[in-house]
């Protein structure tokens, strides 16, 4: 299954460039059954680049599938403040079938 993102700022100014990207772990039915769908999520990044908090706020309509996206992006990563202190972002996932 392919996935594309779309990331945005809420503060372009304190918005902050992607050093890692993990790719959700996702369910084996979603490749087994060509699914479609969008997850999108709020995140906080800290001063550091690491991930704050994320919360959904588009589900996919499959608590697995959500889950898998919410573990993944805790584990990006990006660059560091350099001034200023908490970004906050929208994250939309599509994940699509792979052809």
């Amino acid at each position: 299954t392919g996935s594309r993102t779309d990331l945005s700022w809420s503060d372009p100014e304190r918005g902050r460039e992607v050093t890692k990207q993990v790719r959700p772990e996702l369910p084996g039915w979603v490749e087994e059954q060509g699914f479609r769908g969008d997850v999108q999520v709020s995140l906080e990044v800290t001063a550091g680049g690491t991930v704050g908090r994320v919360t959904i706020v588009k589900t996919s309509g499959y608590t697995d599938v959500d889950n898998a996206v919410l573990e993944a992006v805790r584990r990006w990563g990006f660059t560091p403040a350099s001034s200023g202190g908490t970004a906050y972002g929208m994250l939309t996932l599509y994940i699509r079938p792979e052809t």
